[in-house]
């Protein structure tokens, strides 16, 4: 390629980069104050976000427990039952001295695995502040609430496929960009809730179709997100394939998409969610029209810092376009766990080293530099010249000792089966051992080493980058 026209792609490229971070750089001099003051409201999505982008020592997670803590307290010290409790439990409540797992009790009196939602909110962030909840769970690494948790994943699995449409379609987007919550979720119950939006109300083949001349396109987008999501089992795609045709259909000349067909002018959220669907799909040409959109999501920036549009929660769309830039970008860098994504190139590469392990073939080892090792002595994984951040040595049920656990199997070149954590495969993964694995995930994720889901009851070794090798280290 001549120099002339190498120097002026770089530059452009240069260009794109500055600008890109002059945006993201104004967005969260905006959202910084909001994530300091979080606690036990919608402000936790800004906390979210700062901590997705490896700068949780912004937040206080101790301050972001304590507040849920004293709001539970709060709680009880303002039910009906409250004057029903002996004096003793009455004088902890006051003293806000209960115990997690007492409180739990208390609210739960009558057995039913119901306890109420202890964030405030109001009817603008019903879609999403549940899973806010997951998600600050998932990124601060916050025990002692999982009554709370286990109450709504309950709540939603009982509930989801008998909500109306239109509070479906966003209920079920906005629980699905938290790992936690669908791992917590009755797998039936998410399937069945995708399979009646999958299924179009006024157009079967068409589910976005809300009658003869108009379509919601934000379902369109919508469905392949929580597809690739939820990877269910039993169900046709050809209603994702469909959806995903429909959006290089829709894209307005400025990049954008609008919420329905008779509108020109295109929105920040359809915008958003159409970028989380073909970010996750990946069908040919995803990339260029992702690309205009984001370029389009970034003009939309106020001069404040932030994105709003009518009476949405201006924090909420705010994330969600940080995340749908990075999304356009191909980047991983998002408030949710990219890595709990396994679409079919993943299913086909997770089956291909099945296959492998099967006929007793080793990896390939390209070089040195493609090694993945793990310490034991300082408990950090090695990629090549890369090290991780070290597990915690505080967790309770000793994640440093799954992460030894999984590379025991991995060094022979074989999965780890859920029975060496003492689990039956047949019966759902007990919530500590789900934590210790999200974080050794995320960590494994930070040094660019993707860890597949669990699969047929085992952990297959990492399958991204394709050729490296896993050995024992002296010390391991």
């Amino acid at each position: 390629m001549p120099a002339k026209k190498t120097v002026k792609i770089e530059d452009a490229l240069d260009r794109d980069a500055n600008s890109l971070s002059k945006v993201v750089k104004k967005a969260e001099l905006w959202l910084q104050p909001i994530a300091a003051a979080a606690r036990v409201n919608a402000d936790v999505e800004a906390a979210i976000y700062f901590a997705s982008r490896h700068k949780k020592d912004l937040i206080d997670a101790d301050n972001l427990k304590e507040s849920w803590y004293e709001s539970i307290c709060e709680n009880i010290e303002q039910g009906d039952d409250f004057a029903k409790l002996s004096k003793e439990v009455k004088k902890r409540v006051k003293l806000k001295i209960i115990s997690l797992a007492e409180a739990s009790e208390v609210l739960n009196d009558n057995h039913t695995n119901s306890l109420s939602r202890f964030f405030t909110f109001n009817d603008d962030n019903r879609y999403f502040i549940d899973a806010a909840f997951f998600r600050a769970v998932e990124w601060f690494s916050i025990g002692g609430f999982e009554p709370w948790l286990d109450s709504l994943a309950h709540y939603v699995s009982s509930r989801l496929a008998g909500e109306e449409r239109f509070d479906l379609i966003w209920k079920l987007f906005f629980w699905c960009r938290s790992d936690q919550a669908i791992n917590t979720t009755e797998r039936i119950a998410l399937q069945s809730a995708l399979w009646v939006l999958m299924n179009g109300s006024f157009d079967k083949l068409k589910p976005w179709k809300e009658n003869k001349d108009t379509d919601y396109i934000p379902l369109a987008g919508i469905l392949p997100f929580i597809w690739h999501r939820v990877n269910p089992s039993g169900l046709d795609d050809n209603a994702i394939m469909r959806s995903l045709e429909f959006l290089f259909q829709t894209q307005t000349r400025s990049g954008g998409w609008s919420y329905r067909s008779d509108v020109i002018e295109p929105d920040v959220v359809p915008t958003c969610v159409a970028i989380h669907g073909l970010a996750m799909a990946k069908p040919r040409g995803w990339k260029q029209i992702s690309k205009k959109a984001s370029e389009w999501l970034m003009e939309q920036q106020t001069k404040s810092g932030y994105w709003h549009e009518g009476s949405i929660p201006t924090l909420m769309i705010t994330v969600l376009v940080l995340d749908s830039i990075n999304l356009a970008n191909n980047s991983d860098i998002v408030t949710f766990r990219m890595s709990n994504r396994i679409n079919h190139l993943q299913e086909e590469k997770v089956s291909q080293k099945k296959s492998k392990l099967e006929r007793g073939e080793k990896q390939e080892v390209v070089s040195v530099e493609a090694i993945l090792s793990y310490n034991k002595t300082t408990a950090k994984f090695r990629f090549g010249s890369t090290e991780s951040a070290a597990i915690s040595k505080t967790s309770r049920h000793k994640a440093r000792n799954v992460a030894g656990k999984l590379m025991k199997w991995w060094k022979k070149g074989k999965p780890c089966p859920l029975s060496e954590f003492g689990i039956n495969p047949t019966k759902k993964t007990p919530t500590h051992v789900y934590d210790n694995i999200s974080d050794i995930r995320k960590i494994l994720a930070d040094i660019e080493v993707n860890m597949p889901q669990c699969t047929d009851g085992e952990y297959y070794p990492p399958i991204e980058p394709e050729h490296f090798n896993i050995i024992s280290r002296k010390l391991d």
